[in-house]
């Protein structure tokens, strides 16, 4: 559809008597500049003067001449019209100016889009009326802003809608279902070992992967289903009309179609397999958002047992309480790590027989809204929440704060085993004690749950780097 602004009454005098298009060099090169075509209309002879290079501009033969706004309005798409009612209608003030785009057709039948700007002058004794003003092709532009505006509901590899597109769907479909009280379910599928094909075959075969599995549930899903593309491995099916009794066919249904969908590669067919979490409109359900969530843990569910596996998210009100006191332990270790409430406590580990300290254990504690939280179950919250390094970080940097201020003690600090594979952790220890070598040798680090040296543990990739702390 054409587009259009006013732009309303230019300031100053109208001016008039203007050189002939075409006439003036600078004008001309202008125009072949910025590939604008120049014009004017009289309104009372209905004659249009062209600068010198409209067929070019407009894909016109060279033998086509455009001398009436007759003929050039029947070069304008039909659906465009309207634009241009205005100022064919003769709604319209001296000085006045507009901003139009709409598509105009060229002699090979194909349309371009272009933006025609006007001012109008005259309507006085010593000049007509006239629209004087230039034209310009954005094709290019417009083409652009539709691949834009498609990108923003569909995905670009399979074509299915997008991760927004497909959240407006899902808030459309629980509305009516809210409403109506009509079953629905929402399901996120997952494309198992995606990352590993990408890797052993390359980009484009895992691409030629999700666009199979994108195929495999279009066909085995009914017309009302809608599916979307809502990360690189992951897909969101909206289901209607369905029953929660049905939901577990459903899934087993999307395995099947899934496990039959092959992508060719150089040594044969590469079989696909997919996991899926699903969850019904149910009363547990209480916003569209909360059936993204509810199925994404469902669907890690199903990873954790395997390929090829689905999990319908279904709690029990002992899991719900216990899921609430994990989501509040984990507020309470943010607000620790934000507002230092994390502190050491010093175990001493003597030797038998003399009693003699030989280094000091570093117990964390970490100080809640009711005081201390229980360490175990913290930690374990804080591994299953992503929140271990930052913990580990925490506790790294006030060991090495009291290294600091007593030089001679020798402390000992329990790593998370995620930990111990995250490089950017040793180089932050290298950071702390970069201008203390002698530090480091202060410092012994445990694999948390095991008796092992952490530096026994990593030493393979990182000897360079504890040469460099000491």
């Amino acid at each position: 559809m054409a587009e259009s602004d006013r732009i309303g009454p230019r300031s100053g005098t109208v001016q008039t008597g203007q050189p002939t298009m075409g006439d003036d060099d600078l004008l001309r090169a202008a125009l072949e500049a910025s590939g604008d075509v120049a014009y004017a209309w009289d309104f009372g002879s209905d004659v249009m003067t062209w600068s010198f290079n409209v067929q070019q501009a407009f894909n016109l033969d060279s033998s086509t001449n455009i001398a009436t706004r007759t003929e050039f309005i029947c070069r304008v798409n039909g659906e465009d019209l309207s634009a241009l009612a205005r100022v064919q209608d003769g709604r319209y003030e001296a000085g006045e100016s507009y901003q139009v785009e709409y598509r105009l057709r060229g002699d090979d039948g194909t349309f371009c889009w272009v933006q025609d700007r006007d001012v109008i002058q005259g309507g006085n004794e010593s000049q007509s009326m006239r629209a004087v003003g230039t034209i310009r092709v954005i094709t290019e532009r417009k083409n652009n802003e539709a691949h834009l505006e498609w990108l923003t509901n569909f995905d670009e590899v399979t074509g299915h809608y997008s991760r927004m597109r497909l959240r407006e769907l899902l808030d459309h479909a629980f509305a009516y279902a809210a409403r109506y009280d009509s079953p629905g379910a929402y399901l996120s599928v997952a494309i198992d070992d995606l990352a590993v094909i990408s890797d052993a075959y390359g980009r484009e075969v895992a691409d030629r992967a999700v666009i199979a599995v994108g195929l495999a549930l279009d066909k085995c899903l009914r017309g009302a289903d809608v599916v979307g593309r809502v990360s690189p491995d992951q897909f969101g099916i909206v289901i209607s009309n369905c029953p929660d009794p049905i939901l577990p066919t459903v899934c087993e249904k999307v395995l099947d179609a899934v496990l039959h969908a092959a992508v060719p590669v150089v040594d044969g067919a590469l079989e696909l397999a997919a996991s899926v979490g699903g969850v019904s409109f149910s009363q547990t359900v209480h916003a569209s958002h909360d059936a993204v969530i509810k199925a994404d843990v469902a669907l890690a569910h199903a990873r954790r047992n395997g390929q090829n596996c689905f999990v319908v998210y279904n709690l029990t009100e002992e899991q719900r309480g216990s899921r609430r006191r994990t989501l509040a332990i984990a507020k309470e270790i943010r607000t620790a790590l934000q507002t230092g409430g994390m502190q050491l406590a010093f175990q001493p580990i003597v030797r038998g027989g003399t009693h003699e300290v030989v280094f000091y254990k570093c117990l964390l504690r970490i100080t809640g809204e009711d005081g201390l939280l229980p360490t175990g179950p913290a930690l374990h919250v804080a591994e299953s929440m992503g929140m271990i390094r930052l913990i580990d970080r925490r506790v790294l940097s006030m060991a090495v704060r009291e290294l600091k201020a007593d030089p001679d003690v020798i402390l000992a600090i329990n790593i998370s085993g995620l930990t111990t594979t995250d490089p950017s952790w040793l180089r932050n220890l290298i950071a702390l004690v970069g201008d203390r070598p002698d530090m480091a040798r202060c410092l012994a680090g445990f694999c948390r749950g095991s008796s092992q040296p952490l530096g026994q543990q990593v030493e393979a990739d990182s000897q360079t780097e504890d040469r460099d702390a000491g």
